[in-house]
């Protein structure tokens, strides 16, 4: 089901105008039903199949407000108009109503990339969902691609097979950490691949669980060394999923956006600029153990070989912090916490987030985690979303905006 049928772009098209009416958006409610009539006959208003603005002022008059106004006025009004429409659709797509519908209104791309001054109407199946169910419309693009393809780090060692003992230190290579543990090299010291963060493994049981109830998903698990870099995603165009903390491979750190980075025992918020927060890990002793805060960043980005695919990468300095921010985003209560009104991070093609997992740590036993806090939101500039992650229930800012 590649494209919507004739019903189906008429009922897309009801919801949208109700949506709008509600909104008290006469324009858009104008120009919803031009692109609408143009895509169900078929038909265009340029040859090329392309929408312009100029192609709307002309067969839709009610879209230029100012009236009597030049052309130029015209066209800028034209185009403030349908900037305010195409964020007015991504909230409605956010939306219980919306996600439920079989199919949601996209921008016209040429090679890849958006095609700005086309508002000729596309379309993309949407996976459909219960309403309201912001997990499934975060890993929509994961479900509905047939193959997920997931990446983990085992942690580079070094093992003395003399002593049988580890010394762990992922990015270094063989000579130094000889020089640095002080020990001769000799025939019992091998470089060893022997172990997976528990935390890791637990973060990924999360998705792999939640994306087996989808039966027709099927999942490919690799592992990536700390060296491999780029060339573990390059030239396999696919729906990716990369885990890990970031000592224990650079693919992590290159995948990364401007946005957020992770460094030694904290992530970077805005690096390299004025506006610089570093968010450190730390901890506290109480009396019924350690209370420990690890802080963790979600990078979801399109493929680098194909923008048609997406890569969605949870990196932290602690496994635990990979295993909450896999427990949040695989749990419809927790995220539902936070988009309360209805909207989730689905809506950004390209963002970072940052969040906070709360620790306590037994005198005995593995640490345990207590609290998930999703903390910042920051999407990528050519992104169309508004912020949606909130931690109680906003207004809609567009019922009072001028249409």
């Amino acid at each position: 089901m590649d494209a919507p049928t004739v019903k189906q772009k008429r009922e897309l098209h009801q919801a949208l105008v109700r949506y709008l009416e509600e909104k008290h958006a006469p324009r858009r409610v104008a120009v919803i039903d031009f692109l609408f009539e143009e895509s169900i006959a078929r038909k265009a208003s340029t040859r090329d199949g392309r929408i312009t603005a100029v192609s709307i002022n002309e067969s839709c008059p009610a879209t230029n407000r100012r009236g009597g106004g030049s052309r130029e006025s015209d066209l800028s009004s034209t185009s403030a108009l349908m900037s305010r429409l195409y964020t007015a659709l991504d909230t409605f797509f956010a939306s219980p109503e919306g996600a439920e519908l079989p199919f949601r209104i996209v921008r016209q791309r040429v090679n890849g990339k958006i095609d700005r001054d086309n508002f000729a109407l596309g379309f993309e199946p949407q996976c459909g969902g219960r309403p309201g169910d912001a997990v499934t419309a975060f890993w929509r693009p994961y479900i509905n691609s047939g193959t997920v393809r997931i990446l983990y780090p085992e942690l580079r060692s070094m093992m003395d097979r003399d002593t049988q003992t580890y010394f762990r230190n992922p990015m270094w290579d063989r000579a130094r950490v000889l020089k640095h543990l002080n020990l001769a090299d000799n025939e019992h010291i091998e470089m060893s691949y022997s172990f997976v963060s528990s935390g890791l493994v637990a973060g990924m049981s999360s998705i792999v669980e939640y994306l087996n109830n989808h039966h027709h998903t099927k999942l490919e698990i690799d592992v990536v060394r700390p060296d491999v870099g780029m060339n573990a995603i390059r030239h396999r165009p696919q729906n990716t999923i990369v885990l890990g903390t970031a000592t224990s491979t650079e693919l992590l750190t290159l995948l990364e956006e401007k946005s957020m980075h992770t460094s030694k025992g904290a992530v970077i918020v805005n690096p390299g600029t004025h506006y610089q927060k570093r968010h450190a890990d730390r901890s506290q002793t109480q009396d019924s153990g350690i209370i420990e805060w690890k802080h963790g960043v979600l990078t979801r980005r399109p493929h680098p070989d194909s923008t048609k695919h997406v890569i969605t990468v949870l990196a932290g300095q602690h496994g635990r912090a990979v295993e909450g921010m896999a427990k949040f985003l695989t749990d419809k209560d927790l995220i539902e916490q936070v988009t309360r009104s209805g909207h989730g991070l689905h809506t950004f093609q390209r963002f970072q987030a940052l969040f906070q997992v709360q620790l306590k740590k037994a005198p005995t036993g593995d640490p345990e985690i207590q609290d998930i806090k999703l903390l910042k939101v920051k999407a990528n500039r050519t992104g169309r979303a508004e912020l949606l992650a909130r931690s109680q229930s906003s207004t809609d800012d567009e019922r009072t905006e001028p249409d």
